[in-house]
């Protein structure tokens, strides 16, 4: 079995606004980073976290390619797809981290300093979204 993501306690994190009615997170969500930074590491790692739970949606981490040559870089970039539902006052973290056990990160080294990061999550309309019981 895969191991997967899980909260990391040293990462560069970004809150989500709670959702304010019942959200349906469907999709990819598109990470903006800008950033510099020195070293040999060509990733970091993004997760979305469930605050309420400490578990990673979907038990997904996604490579994040990053150039450490010391001048100023941004990137977008689309994360694993997600399907999660967020309740009303529930809220995600985005983590940026160095290394995942999902991923070999031993001989990757670097500083990086992140000046501008913004997150946009796909959302599904409630209106088409309908909820089938199995019994």
């Amino acid at each position: 079995a895969p191991i997967g993501g899980t909260k990391a306690f040293n990462a560069i994190n970004l809150t989500v606004p709670a959702a304010t009615t019942t959200t349906y997170v469907v999709g990819a969500p598109q990470l903006t980073l800008t950033y510099s930074g020195t070293g040999t590491s060509r990733f970091v790692y993004a997760q979305l976290v469930d605050d309420n739970t400490g578990l990673v949606l979907g038990n997904q981490v996604t490579p994040i390619p990053v150039t450490l040559n010391g001048q100023t870089q941004t990137i977008s970039e689309p994360l694993n797809m997600v399907a999660a539902t967020l309740k009303p006052g529930q809220s995600v973290t985005l983590q940026l981290v160095a290394s995942s056990a999902d991923f070999e990160t031993i001989s990757s080294l670097g500083k990086l300093t992140v000046s501008s990061m913004t997150l946009s999550l796909p959302t599904a309309d409630p209106s088409k979204v309908t909820a089938t019981t199995v019994a």
